[in-house]
């Protein structure tokens, strides 16, 4: 029985090892961060409307607006 439970917990370890290490290959893989750099010319001018934009949205919204005053004492 005990060299049963043996085998059985170095297979498990076994799996449990290239599990973790296919989680990593992947994780290393599959980011989603760009390089600006990169970046053909076109793409960043449009990511930067839409940033401009976003932001623009935001400082019009009630919350911040509520938060702008909150730290200026109004």
């Amino acid at each position: 029985m005990e060299e049963l439970m043996h085998n059985f917990n170095k297979i498990l370890d076994d799996k449990r090892e290239e599990i973790i290490a296919i989680a990593a290959a992947k994780k290393r893989e599959n980011k989603k961060v760009i390089n600006p750099d990169k970046l053909p010319f076109d793409i960043s001018t449009t990511l930067n409307r839409i940033n401009v934009a976003a932001e623009k949205k935001y400082k019009a919204s009630s919350k911040y607006i509520k938060k702008q005053q909150e730290e200026n004492g109004i």
